[in-house]
């Protein structure tokens, strides 16, 4: 069985180094911020003390309650081991408020006219019709009080520091701007400019296999492919029809290269696709020549938002305006590959119908450099027209430009 221990209560009516109960608002002082307790010197109020401390920033000031206060008397017990006593102090109650350094050394000027204007007012007030008066109040209500705005400074000052834990860090930053990048997984390192894209991040090999080219690879004559590749929109002055032509008149032909070359047609053709288009199976099949049940539903869930089902449970869909960007980005990857990693965007801007600034644009957004062909190289390429040609150009290592966030 335990010993119960007495404790003995010792009251101490010596005020010196007595405790002191204060309440702080909003900041708190620092563990090295150091008060003191002033007495006042005035007979009236002889029982008056002040408590001030201060650091390099806040100055702290507080004055205790009335002692005649019956409400607001503290009582603070200090417990002693060694006699096992608890010697009970009053402490006085001091309601703290801070003062912010840097506010109160604005000192702002005093004019001359401040009594003039004060004088002005009790004359309005006084004979004033009710429009001068109602003008005065407004006046006065809405005058800005010097001593508020240390508040107001460290409540911002609060209010700074709570958003700051919430801004991104570099790295957070970095991968965003990589999600906003309309491009495939790439490799940056290689040295090796076709490793830079995988074919599979634009389109599985499974998808591309399944491209019919038995009827172009039996067209004999530039009509035969002209009628051929028409509901794709390729025409035989374009940059792809003369690298689809090229692959067929290969000894040997590269069927997987004319699969890529079609592929390309597809995502380019998809870009003009309207909504009730991309709804019509019939619309679809007709379009894309060659294609299988696998390439359109790939090109429609890859692409496309899904818009819902209709009543009758087929799914509908449409092309978000920023998907039109990611597809010509696509695109342009896969002619980068069949092309020996260089384009045309000059004769390219005018075959998809879209400016060569914004052509160029996109091609930078892949990695591409762009480059202005002298007189030299236009004749060797046999190009005879007075227009400027520029060409889109891939390198390894790749190098992306920055992204410029939208705010």
């Amino acid at each position: 069985m335990s010993n119960k221990r007495k404790i003995s209560l010792v009251l101490d009516k010596n005020q010196l180094n007595a405790p002191y109960v204060a309440s702080f608002h909003g900041v708190k002082p620092t563990e090295e911020t150091e008060f003191s307790v002033y007495a006042s010197s005035d007979k009236v109020n002889k029982h008056r003390k002040i408590l001030i401390g201060e650091n390099s920033a806040i100055r702290f000031e507080g004055e205790s309650l009335d002692s005649n206060n019956e409400i607001c008397k503290y009582i603070v017990g200090v417990y002693n081991k060694d006699d096992n006593t608890v010697t009970l102090r009053s402490a006085p109650f001091y309601n703290v408020t801070r003062k912010v350094k840097s506010i109160e050394s604005l000192k702002l000027p005093k004019f001359k006219l401040e009594k003039s204007l004060a004088a002005r007012n009790e004359l309005g007030q006084t004979f004033g019709t009710k429009k001068i008066k109602q003008k005065i109040r407004n006046i006065e209500r809405n005058r800005v009080k010097v001593e508020s705005l240390s508040d107001v400074v460290s409540h911002i000052h609060n209010t700074i520091e709570e958003k700051s834990s919430i801004i991104p860090s570099k790295d957070e930053l970095e991968k965003a701007q990589e999600e906003d990048r309309l491009i495939p997984p790439y490799n940056s390192e290689t040295l090796n400019i076709e490793e830079i894209y995988n074919i599979e991040d634009i389109v599985p090999s499974y998808e591309l296999k399944t491209i019919s080219i038995d009827e172009l690879t039996k067209t004999k004559t530039q009509k035969d492919i002209e009628t051929y590749l028409s509901p794709l929109r390729v025409k035989t002055d374009s940059v792809l029809y003369t690298l689809i032509d090229s692959c067929l008149k290969q000894e040997k032909k590269d069927l997987i290269q004319l699969r890529k070359l079609l592929y390309a047609a597809y995502l380019l053709r998809l870009r003009t696709c309207r909504e009730h288009q991309l709804n019509k199976s019939s619309f679809m099949k007709k379009t894309f020549v060659g294609s299988s049940i696998a390439i359109v539903d790939g090109l429609l869930n890859r692409y496309c938002d899904n818009q819902g089902t209709t009543s009758n449970g087929r799914t509908t869909y449409k092309i978000p305006d920023k998907e039109q960007d990611r597809i010509l980005s696509y695109a342009i990857i896969l002619l980068l590959m069949v092309s020996n990693f260089k384009i045309n965007v000059t004769l390219l801007s005018k075959d998809i119908k879209i400016s060569v600034g914004k052509l160029t644009t996109i091609c930078s957004s892949v990695g591409c450099s762009i480059e202005t062909l002298t007189k030299a190289q236009k004749a060797e390429l046999g190009l005879t027209d007075n227009a400027v040609h520029k060409y889109a150009i891939l390198k390894a290592p790749l190098k992306l430009p920055r992204i410029k966030r939208r705010m």
